[in-house]
């Protein structure tokens, strides 16, 4: 159980005889810890959990039977979360301990400078294994969501990868001449364009047909083919 620094909890209690002592704060501090750790079982990655512990001015009653915790459902693997301990004896005290989950995640960071419009290799990222509360926005967890991609912009080495950097590779340049393929009924033809936008695998994109300067739309193969329907 980890114990942060003291604050002042907010609690509803009925007023306590002059024999109150810190026996039910524990109580309700072990409580709170059980339930979250039995909620958290099941989880796929480690999680920890850091609970706060009250003032220590604060004293309440023994609990003649286990004090129940609850918390406002669902509850999330990470961050911060409210946890209601309540005693239903004679005593009748409940307490709010706010409390923070952490959980061991793996992020992925660039292992070295990585120049824009780089296609991403295994060698160019390295796993990063942090204890958070709250994942950063776009953060990617998964290799493979990376591997292959291109780099948007450049990424600096040490720093997180995110999706909002990476594209899928670019197949085909904005002003590029291409050769497409032009499905007729019963047969197919080739015609070159001019691509008008960059395009990526299974990208739709605007061309100009070279000779007869019509507007059309094209779909970019795995290959950087083109294929006007």
């Amino acid at each position: 159980m980890f114990r942060l620094a003291p604050f002042i909890a907010l609690i509803t209690l009925l007023p306590l005889p002059l024999s109150a002592n810190q026996e039910g704060v524990d109580q309700a501090m072990i409580a709170a810890e059980k339930y979250l750790n039995d909620l958290l079982a099941d989880t796929d990655r480690p999680s920890r959990v850091a609970i706060r512990h009250p003032d220590r001015r604060l004293t309440l009653n023994t609990c003649a039977e286990q004090p129940l915790a609850s918390a406002n459902l669902p509850l999330t693997r990470m961050g911060k979360v409210n946890v209601k301990v309540s005693c239903d004896g004679p005593e009748q005290w409940s307490i709010y301990l706010p409390t923070e989950i952490a959980q061991r995640v793996n992020l992925w960071i660039a292992s070295g400078n990585i120049a824009r419009n780089s296609v991403i290799t295994r060698a160019d990222i390295k796993k990063d294994p942090r204890w958070l509360e709250r994942l950063p926005t776009g953060a990617l967890m998964d290799p493979d969501k990376i591997i292959g991609m291109q780099a948007r912009q450049p990424l600096q080495l040490g720093k997180v990868i995110k999706q909002r950097q990476l594209r899928r590779p670019l197949l085909v340049l904005k002003g590029q001449r291409h050769s497409a393929a032009v499905q007729l009924p019963g047969f197919m033809i080739t015609a070159e364009v001019i691509a008008l936008e960059d395009g990526a695998d299974g990208d739709t994109i605007k061309v100009r047909n070279a000779k007869t300067e019509k507007l059309l739309w094209a779909k970019v193969g795995d290959n950087g083919h083109l294929h006007i329907n």
